[in-house]
């Protein structure tokens, strides 16, 4: 869990303690990573996108007037918690736990609802031509028990769309087609941006670091429940006591994490 991955890595943030019955112990890491690959090189390089292409232009051959066409995307995105208690929908931390998505230009498996709603939606907010594509998912991210897995996928189908397209949105961009996709940006905006975020429904995400000595312990369920499911347990009113103190903790956790203190 604490692989590195280009320039820097996770060499100055705390390690990851893993517990006996799936508990979890440990800090936040920094944001998606994408990485990718052109066919006429392997699939394993362990570089940013960014980095990994500009070295890989240098190696096209000789007088051959173009780049090599990019065909597969290899997405790194953490585990995120949401809410923290009374930040609903508006508060999370992205965490030292991840799943890579890889996306492949061309024809295959059927890609499925998520990856299919994330695909049209890139493709009708760029105006890109859609293109054939596939997808895979491996990880450390259990499904449907709090930790973001859908972010997960669906931050890791865009951003691997978008470097497949030629990069049309910025990570900004793609963060705002995944807080669509999830219906609220608590989990999207740590996934994309990493670190503690504040992410209100209208206006700018902020994102802080969160100090090495703060540590998270997980007690993940043997059962799944969705969010739908969750979400539906809600009241749909609170007494104006209630908001009162859940505002006051919220601002309380956010101050906390944007001062260290």
């Amino acid at each position: 869990l604490t692989e590195m991955f280009g320039e820097g890595g996770d060499a100055a943030l705390p390690r990851w303690v893993v517990a006996n019955d799936g508990d979890l112990t440990g800090l936040v890491f920094r944001h998606t990573e994408v990485f990718a690959s052109r066919a006429e090189f392997s699939h394993g390089v362990k570089t940013p996108v960014r980095a990994w292409i500009s070295k890989m232009s240098l190696r096209e051959p000789r007088n051959s007037g173009k780049t090599a066409p990019m065909n597969s995307v290899r997405v790194r995105v953490p585990a995120t918690s949401a809410n923290l208690g009374p930040g609903f929908d508006s508060l999370g931390v992205a965490l030292r736990l991840y799943n890579t998505t890889t996306v492949v230009r061309g024809r295959g498996p059927a890609p499925g609802d998520m990856a299919s709603a994330a695909a049209n939606l890139f493709f009708g907010k760029t105006q890109t031509k859609p293109f054939a594509f596939h997808w895979s998912v491996a990880g450390d991210v259990p499904r449907s028990r709090g930790l973001g897995s859908s972010v997960t996928v669906r931050l890791g189908v865009l951003h691997g769309l978008n470097e497949l397209a030629g990069r049309p949105l910025n990570r900004h961009g793609v963060f705002e087609l995944c807080s669509e996709l999830e219906g609220h940006p608590d989990n999207a905006a740590p996934g994309a941006f990493g670190g503690f975020c504040i992410a209100p429904a209208k206006g700018p995400v902020q994102s802080y670091v969160v100090g090495e000595d703060l540590a998270f312990v997980f007690l993940i369920p043997a059962h799944e429940l969705e969010t739908e499911k969750a979400r539906n347990l809600l009241p749909k009113t609170l007494p104006l006591s209630d908001a009162v103190l859940s505002a006051g903790n919220a601002a309380a956790i956010a101050g906390a994490f944007a001062s260290g203190d």
